[in-house]
């Protein structure tokens, strides 16, 4: 869903989307640049349809240019989503287990386990390789 471009076409999509998704499917995204104008916010209708993935009742608003992961599902309890929202320049790696709960007199659930998140700060890997790149070169002279 290209909620940048068109943001209100889009968003409604992607509203209907999970709306119409079927309990349990499970749901990942990724937003790698960015999703919004710096002055123009992502919709409600967004952070709406996040939490009927399992996102935190209390979603902090996604940000210009900040990468966003998400793994949900339809109909996770709000807050069971795994997800980060991270500063720019950040590469964002998010893993989970997908366990179907059949023990319950209610219908089979799923449950994500075993979160886990990787960050990989490029700004300061560049600065680092930038500083021992200068000091090789010091000590070469």
């Amino acid at each position: 869903f290209d909620v940048y471009s068109t943001t209100a076409e889009q968003s409604s999509a992607f509203a209907r989307y999970v709306d119409q998704l079927p309990t349990n499917t499970i749901v990942c995204i990724g937003i790698t640049d960015t999703a919004m104008a710096a002055t123009r916010p992502l919709p409600a209708s967004i952070y709406d349809s996040l939490r009927k993935l399992g996102g935190s009742q209390h979603l902090e608003p996604i940000g210009y240019r900040q990468p966003f992961c998400f793994i949900g599902a339809k109909d996770l309890p709000q807050g069971e989503a795994h997800m980060v929202l991270e500063k720019t320049k950040v590469i964002v790696r998010l893993q989970a287990r997908v366990q179907l709960n059949t023990n319950t007199s209610a219908a089979p659930f799923i449950c994500l386990i075993d979160k886990h998140t990787d960050l990989f700060d490029v700004t300061a890997h560049i600065t680092t390789s930038c500083h021992t790149t200068l000091n090789e070169i010091d000590e070469k002279e």
